[in-house]
């Protein structure tokens, strides 16, 4: 994939490049180590002094790798569902333990709603952030 794609893809008012990096920092910042990580992100304070580490929430961290997904599926032009589908039961062991965890493929039901999240950005479309039975954290994410 091209570099520039980071920058000429945009989902609303964001690059690619913007959502990946935010979502890299908040998956990747989360004890004190990682605090030089977070100063070359640009994860300081209004001092310069690097703010505390993102606390870490499953839910979260859940949605923000399904935003990952969605924004690389759409950079290499994967948003058919049955495509995403398709990718996602290459992995047997994941689908097999959150079936016996939660009665259901919890991940890629969050999948899919990431990629038309990101979908209807890519296009234009606003619609209102709506509740999920399958995702409750993903009507409060903003991209």
């Amino acid at each position: 994939m091209p570099l520039d794609q980071y920058v000429t893809k945009r989902f609303g008012k964001k690059t690619s490049a913007e959502i990946v990096r935010g979502a890299v920092l908040e998956l990747t910042y989360t004890a004190n180590d990682m605090a030089p990580f977070a100063r070359d992100m640009g994860y300081v304070d209004g001092k310069g002094k690097v703010k505390a580490p993102i606390k870490w929430d499953e839910d979260r961290r859940r949605m923000l790798r399904a935003k990952l997904d969605a924004v690389y599926f759409h950079l290499y032009g994967v948003t058919d569902r049955d495509n995403v589908r398709y990718i996602y039961s290459t992995f047997g062991i994941i689908e097999r333990e959150e079936i016996a965890a939660h009665g259901r493929y919890q991940r890629l039901q969050v999948q899919f709603r990431s990629v038309n999240t990101l979908s209807d950005a890519f296009h234009g479309v606003a619609r209102p952030p709506r509740a999920s039975h399958c995702d409750p954290v993903w009507s409060k994410i903003k991209l």
